[in-house]
């Protein structure tokens, strides 16, 4: 659909309300296909002319466009409202992702005219739809009408439980089907809170298949009510809960033995701490599972997503089935393609490392050492003052004994005592980057016994009357933080983390696409948005950072670690700490210190972990 026909939906959009928009759509849609209705009342009660159905048709005239079934789902999904996307999730899912996970289900289930299919956020009805179509290609044959009658859909929003009646009752009038009504089982409603034993398809039967996108709906952005709601799933009971995995657990709750789920949807169940009751769930029941995971692609245009088709099947299996994909090769996949794994090798808790059988070997020859990265050294993030904008700052000029702040277009003198070094790794390239990036911190804590202890008011206001002027200031905006101090203090630093950092560190961003690790010999150095890896020995951090800027650590995280937009991964303790590290001897360490060439130095580690570089050379481009 073309951005002109976009331009004309906005100004309907912005001169019309719901039905007015249905009926403009379902009028074009009509006209330009030449499809004619007698019967069915919805349909005639929406077919009338308006001045925005000559400038639509005139459009897509003009422009030689098509205005298909495909084109009117896209359209019914561009006309919501965009506070409604964000707080019901809606998104449109493209027409080949619909039509491999339905012909999917259908290889692998055997289907009758008595089978039940549900999707339980329906949005405008592109599930349906593609069924319906796929199912009537199958069999000519075959009664849209009849089969409408075995089609359980819900969604929150009343226009889009209407937009797939219209949606399903254009495609039977296109199909010779036009009846005055139509017995849908569609129903307006929150899903989480739905009674599905209410109906007397689920009661009797239960569903055969179960499909969709479950909402995107970000923690943020989760209603009150639903947060509540929530509360009374397994899969989301506890922690930050993630919308989507609910949709499992109730997909799975109306699924009869043997049946199919199959979801497009958030691939973060696979690792996240969210995603460990719904991991944990799936390992009791040994439930047949399939997941190809698109990774960091980015399947839905505009939507910073990361996406998998997972799909179960409600009966017992010892493996699951994985592989990577791209939406291109998404037709190419064969089941040579998938790995298996079993159930038993892999940790619910922490999260689950999918792999090929060779890449699994390989990354337990990386961790099956003596020696891990989380127990040689200490890992730490950056400290949390949750309001940078107050305490860091650029100096705008100094003097023998302060520093000049400029916040708000006003000017302050700070105390150079009270101030620390400060810099943002993520921003780090290299270690020549310090000069360009460093920052400077107020710091109102004292080291005693290498802990940080929280000044006293009156010691800041008499050794640093300036800073603490400007804190005093600043005292509203601090008292707005969401956190809870472990000091009555209202100056106080948001979060006790890393308050004292008193060694060598190894900074590095909290994601990259290609690992990059900075060393600093400042041991006061403070550090925010990032991590390190802190040392009392600067040669041992010489040679880790060589260690971990090599081909071997990079295939570690890409394997093991959080995928996201553009080929970066995630770069945490969580994801590092089981690293293993070889024990070396003096002149293993100075040949690697010596060793400069990248591709040299890349093969040497490969060698000290007993690991093909030839293996892992296509892993010095970005994975999937």
């Amino acid at each position: 659909m073309k951005n002109h026909f976009l331009q004309l939906l906005e100004k309907v959009l912005l001169s019309s309300n719901p039905i007015e928009v249905d009926s403009i759509l379902v009028t074009s849609f009509m006209k330009i296909n030449r499809i004619s209705v007698q019967h069915n009342k919805l349909i005639k009660s929406l077919y009338k002319y308006s001045k925005f159905v000559d400038e639509l048709i005139a459009s897509i005239k003009k422009n030689d466009e098509t205005f298909d079934f495909e084109q009117l789902i896209k359209a019914f999904e561009f006309v919501i409202s965009p506070s409604d996307k964000i707080v019901n999730g809606a998104i449109y899912t493209p027409a080949d992702i619909r039509e491999y996970i339905i012909k999917g289900i259908l290889r692998n289930k055997q289907i009758d005219n008595e089978s039940v299919y549900a999707d339980i956020s329906c949005g405008c009805g592109g599930f349906f739809y593609s069924l319906a179509k796929i199912l009537k290609e199958q069999d000519p044959s075959l009664s849209l009408v009849q089969l409408y009658q075995h089609l359980i859909g819900i969604d929150i929003a009343d226009y889009s439980i209407q937009r797939t009646k219209i949606l399903l009752s254009l495609f039977a009038i296109y199909n010779h089907e036009d009846v005055e009504d139509i017995n849908f089982q569609l129903y307006v409603h929150n899903t989480l809170d739905f009674d599905f034993n209410s109906l007397p398809l689920v009661k009797e039967t239960g569903v055969d298949v179960v499909f969709g996108n479950p909402p995107y709906v970000g923690i943020n952005n989760i209603s009150q009510e639903n947060r509540l709601l929530l509360k009374k799933w397994e899969f989301t009971a506890f922690g930050k809960a993630d919308m989507y995995l609910a949709f499992f657990q109730i997909g799975l709750s109306i699924l009869k033995s043997n049946g199919i789920l199959s979801y497009i949807t958030l691939n973060t169940f696979i690792t996240s701490l969210n995603g460990k009751a719904f991991r944990g769930y799936l390992s009791r029941h040994h439930y047949n599972l399939s997941i190809i995971n698109f990774g960091g692609e980015q399947i839905f245009p505009g939507c910073s997503t990361y996406t998998c088709i997972c799909t179960i099947r409600k009966k017992e299996c010892v493996d699951i089935r994985y592989c990577r994909s791209t939406r291109d090769r998404l037709l190419k996949i064969q089941p040579k393609d998938f790995s298996t794994i079993r159930y038993d090798q892999l940790n619910d808790k922490d999260g689950w490392h999918l792999m090929t059988r060779e890449e699994q070997e390989t990354i337990d020859v990386i961790e099956c050492r003596d020696k891990h990265l989380g127990t040689e050294f200490k890992i730490k993030t950056g400290f949390a003052t949750l309001k940078n904008e107050v305490y860091l700052f650029r100096p705008k000029s100094e003097t023998a004994d302060s520093y000049i702040l400029v916040l708000d277009n006003r000017y302050f003198k700070i105390e150079r005592g009270i101030c620390r070094t400060a810099i943002n790794p993520n921003v780090l390239q290299t270690e020549d980057d310090f000069r360009q990036h460093k920052e400077l911190i107020i710091y109102p804590y004292n080291i005693i016994n290498g802990s940080a202890v929280l000044m006293k008011e009156d010691e800041i206001r008499t050794k640093y009357p300036n800073a603490y002027n400007y804190l005093l200031e600043n005292k509203q905006k601090l008292s707005t933080r969401s956190c809870k101090l472990r000091t009555n203090e209202w100056y106080a630093y948001g979060r006790s983390q890393s308050m004292n950092n008193d060694s060598y560190k190894l900074l590095f961003p909290e994601m990259a696409s290609t690992p990059r690790f900075i060393l600093s010999k400042d041991r006061q150095l403070m550090y925010y948005n990032g991590s390190a890896i802190l040392s009392e020995k600067i040669e041992d951090l010489k040679v880790l950072k060589k260690i971990l800027s090599s081909v071997v650590f990079k295939y570690y995280i890409m394997l093991t670690s959080k995928p996201y937009r553009g080929n970066f991964y995630a770069i945490s303790k969580r994801y590092i700490k089981n690293f293993g590290l070889p024990n070396l001897t003096a002149d293993i360490k100075r040949e690697i210190l010596d060793t400069e060439a990248k591709d040299i130095l890349d093969r040497l580690i490969c060698d000290i972990y007993g690991i093909s570089y030839k293996m892992l050379e296509k892993y010095t481009v970005p994975l999937l």
